[in-house]
């Protein structure tokens, strides 16, 4: 299992620095810092991952033809408000060619891609999240290797 680190990014005017960094610190309180795969048995061409709040899925022989598959999901009203609550990811895939795909799912909803042209070699998944008080919130995963 890879253990990963969040990165915390918050949007603010310097003179609410203070109140963006006591955010960031209940946040990391509280919730998953990795994300790592659903499960140690995930042999062979399909792998979940779970970052907090959201799953991901890659499949680099879907039987489909395609090279790759991909698959976002992101839960409906997931969160709250001191550390936010969801309302959108976006997954960021890397393939073997050097192309990229951006994937962004909205809350309650899944999204899929085929790519033909290489297997899925990385990924990375981004939260955006608001707090009750207006702050945007971002949480992304460190980038692992598939």
């Amino acid at each position: 299992m890879k253990y990963l680190h969040r990165k915390t990014r918050n949007y603010l005017d310097k003179p609410l620095m203070r109140a963006a960094s006591i955010v960031a610190i209940v946040i990391a309180a509280t919730s998953g810092l990795l994300i790592a795969p659903a499960s140690a048995a995930s042999a062979g061409c399909s792998t979940t991952y779970n970052f907090d709040l959201v799953q991901a899925q890659i499949d680099n022989c879907p039987g489909s033809g395609a090279a790759s598959w991909g698959w976002g999901y992101v839960p409906s009203g997931a969160g709250n408000a001191v550390t936010g609550y969801l309302l959108n990811s976006d997954f960021y895939f890397s393939f073997a060619d050097g192309e990229s795909y951006d994937l962004n799912v909205g809350a309650g909803a899944t999204r899929s891609f085929d790519y033909d042209g290489a297997k899925i070699t990385k990924i990375q998944i981004c939260e955006f999240l608001l707090t009750l008080n207006g702050l945007p919130v971002t949480r992304c995963s460190a980038v692992v290797s598939v």
